[in-house]
């Protein structure tokens, strides 16, 4: 008898069995019911699969020998990485004469919800896109079972036709027999449509009058629209953007006093490379980017990725004024694809917002807020139902970093390495924020929401923790906050009628390092940022610590400064060198034109207006204004990013002096660099690299120091100065010569937007101590 005929005798005698399965993680908006339907078909299994809101439920029967290949086959399948079997009973077969896919059931399984990220257009649906003879041919929504818009579209769960803003588009008949089809690749696939029956773009001016109508003749619109110069407002996954050509600098400029955004960088979106001619596409002449680089910016996430500028770059100076770096992005939509393939050129693709405003995402509230920034607008009639930035990564030698958590990375799901005690809120922090929440063992991370300064960013803060405790069917007992009473997340937390913790800003930095890290022996971690309330009401934001989540011990600082100017200092970096050269006494910093009537300096010596503190941010601001001679800037981080930009070769290492203040505490000296960094005797460009180079060296000094002390094994860099490329690099290139390893972390960003994950981790874990 054949191998083949054995098997079927073997099957032929086995007895039946069934097992009831429920899987939950990564499974909704997926093609995983097709998965399911087509592996039992494959193997002559009989029963259904179904969503039940946050999970999966499978009933197989069939013989023991192909029921049980197929538990293992899906438990093993290579596509569905993020798969977790919570329950697997046998039960009494039911005798079923088939295998089904059936209705969804709405009865949330405690805990299990996970919801689906958006995602670029697949291999397959592009193909489709650009070909001349598909009925899909140049339909921007296009998408299948593995790829297309999923979060941005979703208003509850189960991820069901019904549960998403496609509900609005029946499906026509074609549509509806590739559904139903298991042999189509958009079986069971929610976002189906085509030209028929699908949502449609069309191209209006500013009074509204439509000008252009369906995709093929609004893109050849908006191309010619852009060679004139015009600013377009796009309607894109999750939000509006605001394009304009990237080579042309009149327009540039317009767009920049238009959005009132003088200096800040314009992300730039790119053709797609081409294949077939290596090192000739736009995105080789524009940046420095390696393999790895490039297929980040080709995955489905395509994010925006910060990359080296090349000299020369074929786009205009004014899109990164000042800049070393320029953020580069491929088409992240059908109609981008489309667009980009017609105008194939640079185009600049920044947020469509008013400053200080969240995006904009609905018809309406584009035609009005974006009216002053937009020649002409490009609306489509689908929904938006949660407002998504685009992913901002960093390249580093580590590998990429993200800097923001946007479309293709949020929702963030981390797994706990405990269950929590009761359902926590985390609120994170003033600028760059995020909102986390934790139950059992899991931590789900909203999308970044920005700096809560304004009534509409509250407004919209609060909209996003509502809709993710309504996705996720989670009911917080306890929020986290953090310790500055100014912070607009932390009052909200104080008003609420549940409970509040607060958790220090920097031990939540080092306790988010630690998460994402996967570290919870003791280490030594680097916390360097802005500023942040600490234990004595004075501001940090240059600190050491020692120990691991819920005992963390602070064990070194930058010694502190003196600001004078309230909320002033972050937005004038004379003020911080003020501060630097006021207090050595030293004399050749020339701050008259800022103070003319010396009345900041008489402010500084009576301590009217002045506040202590050990922020390394500060201190790059001074440093920022000695070499680049930036007294002001217009957004968060724009002085230290010039002073990284300038930098060229260190001539000089001069660490700072390590001062023993106590048996426990050690003290990082600015005093010593202040001569040698406002010396114009040497150029910017080495006195810029010097400084960088003399905190590596500090950092290593410290750590040595601290070995004689400390049982350690990892050092952790936390905190936004470390988005600084070449301090990260330097530190691990540094430490690469000892046996103790710089861990950069790949899954949350540095800066602020990890304060909500620490917050959870510091709580939690000194519970558990």
């Amino acid at each position: 008898m054949t191998a083949s005929g054995l098997h079927e005798a073997n099957k032929n005698n086995a007895k039946t069995i069934a097992y009831e399965l429920i899987i939950t993680g990564m499974i909704q908006g997926v093609g995983f019911r097709p998965l399911i339907y087509r592996l039992a078909h494959e193997k002559n299994l009989v029963g259904w699969v179904k969503n039940d809101c946050g999970c999966v439920r499978i009933h197989i029967e069939g013989s023991e020998l192909d029921v049980e290949q197929f538990s293992y086959e899906l438990q093993n399948n290579a596509s569905m990485v993020s798969l977790y079997l919570l329950e697997k009973k046998s039960i009494k077969p039911n005798g079923l004469g088939t295998f089904s896919i059936e209705e969804s059931s709405h009865d949330p399984l405690s805990g299990t919800v996970s919801v689906p990220k958006d995602l670029y257009l697949c291999d397959a649906c592009q193909s489709e896109l650009l070909s001349t003879d598909n009925r899909r041919s140049d339909y921007s929504f296009i998408a299948c079972s593995e790829c297309g818009p999923r979060f941005s579209m979703l208003r509850a769960m189960p991820y069901d036709r019904k549960n998403i803003s496609m509900s609005a588009f029946p499906m026509c008949e074609t549509c509806h027999q590739e559904y139903q089809s298991p042999h189509d690749r958009r079986f069971h696939a929610q976002p189906i449509s085509c030209r028929a029956c699908g949502p449609e773009v069309f191209c209006s001016t500013v009074g509204g009058r439509v000008i252009a109508q369906g995709d093929d003749d609004v893109v050849t619109a908006v191309v010619g629209c852009l060679n004139q110069g015009a600013i377009i407002a796009l309607k894109s996954v999750g939000g509006y953007h605001l394009i304009c050509d990237a080579q042309n600098t009149e327009a540039v400029d317009l767009l920049r006093r238009r959005k009132n955004r003088p200096d800040k960088p314009f992300a730039v979106m790119l053709p797609e490379p081409q294949s077939d001619v290596p090192g000739q596409s736009w995105l080789d002449n524009c940046v420095v980017v390696n393999s790895q680089d490039k297929a980040l910016l080709s995955s489905p996430v395509r994010p925006i990725l910060l990359a080296p500028k090349k000299r020369n770059a074929p786009i205009s100076e004014n899109v990164a004024p000042m800049l070393s770096d320029l953020g580069v992005m491929l088409p992240c939509s059908g109609l981008h694809l489309m667009l980009m393939k017609q105008f194939n050129r640079p185009m600049i693709a920044t947020s469509g917002n008013e400053y200080g405003e969240p995006m904009v995402t609905s018809t309406s509230s584009a035609q009005q807020q974006l009216s002053m920034s937009a020649d002409f607008f490009v609306h489509h009639n689908r929904d938006i139902c949660h407002k998504l930035d685009d992913s901002v990564l960093r390249t580093m030698m580590s590998g990429a970093i993200p800097f923001r958590l946007g479309r293709g990375l949020s929702p963030l799901e981390l797994t706990l390495p405990y269950d929590v005690e009761e359902p926590l809120i985390a609120v994170g922090a003033n600028q760059k924020n995020t909102v986390s929440f934790a139950w059992k063992n899991r931590l789900v991370v909203t999308p970044h929401i920005g700096d809560l300064d304004s009534p509409i960013m509250q407004a919209h803060f609060e909209k996003c923790i509502s809709d993710f405790q309504d996705l996720y069917h989670v009911s917080p007992q306890r929020i986290l906050c953090d310790r500055h009473p100014g912070y607009i997340s932390s009052r909200w937390a104080k008003e609420s009628p549940l409970p509040s913790s607060e958790i220090l800003h920097h031990r939540a930095h080092a306790s988010a390092w630690a998460l994402s890290a996967e570290v919870s022996s003791p280490s030594l971690v680097f916390v360097w940022d802005g500023a942040g309330i600490g234990s004595n009401g004075d501001l940090w934001g240059g600190e050491v610590f020692w120990g691991s989540p819920g005992n963390w011990k602070r064990i070194a600082s930058l010694a502190p400064m003196k600001l004078q100017g309230g909320n002033k200092v972050p937005y004038q970096p004379w003020r911080s060198a003020a501060a630097l050269a006021w207090e050595t006494s030293f004399t050749e910093v020339d701050l008259t034109p800022f103070d003319p009537e010396h009345l900041s300096f008489k402010a500084w010596k009576n301590e009217l207006n002045c506040y202590f503190s050990s922020s390394m941010g500060r201190l790059f601001d001074a440093a920022a204004f000695a070499c680049c001679e930036q007294s002001e800037v217009s957004y968060e981080g724009q002085a230290p990013m010039m002073l990284e930009s300038v930098a060229s070769t260190p001539s000089k290492i001069v660490p700072l002096s390590l001062i023993q203040k106590s048996d426990d505490f050690i003290l990082m000296d600015w005093r010593t660099m202040v001569p040698d960094l406002f010396d114009k005797t040497v150029p910017a460009q080495i006195r810029a690299a010097n400084f960088h180079a003399s905190l590596i060296e500090t950092a290593w000094e410290l750590t040595k120091r601290c070995r004689k002390k400390y049982d350690f094994n990892h050092i952790g860099l936390a905190g936004g100065v470390f988005q600084n490329r070449i301090l990260c690099d330097g530190l691990a290139e540094r430490f690469a010569q000892s046996d103790i390893p710089v861990v950069i972390p790949s899954s949350l960003p540095l800066n602020d937007a990890a304060i909500s994950v620490g917050q959870i981790h510091e709580y939690c874990s000194r519970r558990s101590s």
